[in-house]
């Protein structure tokens, strides 16, 4: 009985010390309109990956990537805003896992804006 309690002891104490894999977050971006104009603008992004995508140019009224999956806790997500002409205003946000992770509205008349976060 002895030798099981201590085997018992010694695998639970084994399974505590093993690594755990990072938790992994779906990442999505979006710009809302926040102004009463709609300019012609470009986005760019980071992926999982930490490539840049380069969206535009864009004329609608808001916009939103597509769910990116597998962005590591504590990697890089940022979204930028690029105005081409015209005037506007938008909020930018980041979504983790459907929830609000960090959002920002630019600054009026701004001709471009950013925003990061570590997820």
């Amino acid at each position: 009985m002895n030798k099981f309690l201590v085997f018992l002891v010694i695998g639970l104490l084994g399974l505590s010390n093993c690594s755990k894999a990072p938790k992994k977050w779906t990442v999505k971006y979006q710009l809302l309109n926040v102004g009463k104009e709609t300019p012609v603008y470009r986005v760019r992004y980071l992926l999982q990956n930490g490539s840049v995508k380069l969206v535009g140019p864009i004329n609608t009224y808001n916009w939103e990537s597509e769910e990116l999956p597998e962005f590591e806790s504590g990697s890089p997500a940022s979204v930028e805003i690029e105005i081409i002409s015209g005037k506007g205003t938008y909020q930018l946000i980041i979504l983790r896992d459907g929830a609000f992770h960090e959002r920002e509205v630019m600054p009026e008349n701004s001709p471009s804006f950013k925003i990061e976060a570590n997820i």
